[in-house]
């Protein structure tokens, strides 16, 4: 279980697509996406994979756009991803890994935490707890691997780097986690207006390895990661 927590507007799902792009190559891989639709998704992986700006995709200026986007399409469609954009619950996420992880090694991503429904009348806090502990051991059971993304709180500071004691809402994603890596930008608020800005990743939590930090470049209009 890999929690990738940040604070709002940081590209949190654009890493993860580009994570997706990637490890779709060898693995079967499912993407549970519950804040935008279906068609901006794939957008946004043609993007990645073709390394042309969204902007672009409905209107290509020239045939050799268009052949390469055509060919990110098809590159696309080969890989092994599955995209589920409806709202989910803890039991529908698990019935789709496990029906996935009999065609070998399953790999998903759950975008975001905050937005798997649940049935039981508690608090947040109670919930969410509940929520990680189950998705935790839906990885054990199937032993697959959960990307799950997390929101830091706003009281968080922008020009500090992030702890994992900020994790929204519950002590439970840094407890049942095996690696937290969080995403900061120092200079976020002069940064918006921006469509190349760098990222750094602060692997705060790794029961496996090594912690640090590592920085990437971020491109808001392709959508990449590098």
């Amino acid at each position: 279980l890999v929690i990738i927590a940040a604070r709002t507007g940081l590209g949190k799902s654009g890493f993860c697509l580009n994570l997706l792009e990637d490890l779709s190559k060898s693995y079967n891989c499912l993407y549970f996406n519950m804040e935008i639709s279906e068609k901006q998704l794939y957008q946004r992986l043609v993007s990645i994979n073709s390394k042309i700006d969204m902007n672009y995709l409905d209107n290509q200026e020239t045939e050799y756009q268009q052949e390469i986007i055509k060919n990110a399409c098809e590159n696309i469609s080969r890989k092994k991803i599955k995209i589920y954009s409806q709202g989910q619950t803890v039991a529908s996420i698990r019935r789709k890994i496990m029906n996935e992880c009999k065609n070998g090694h399953t790999i998903a991503f759950i975008d975001h935490v905050g937005l798997i429904k649940s049935k039981k009348e508690s608090t947040l806090y109670e919930n969410l707890t509940e929520i990680v502990k189950e998705l935790r051991q839906i990885s054990l059971d199937y032993d697959c691997t959960i990307f799950l993304v997390s929101q830091l709180n706003r009281s968080a500071d922008n020009k500090q780097l992030p702890k994992i004691s900020e994790l929204k809402d519950s002590g439970e994603l840094e407890q049942s986690a095996t690696t937290v890596i969080l995403m900061h930008d120092e200079l976020q608020d002069k940064n918006i207006s921006k469509d190349q800005v760098d990222i750094s990743f602060l692997i705060g939590k790794n029961r496996n390895g090594s912690l640090g930090m590592t920085k990437y470049s971020y491109n808001k209009l392709t959508q990449r990661f590098d």
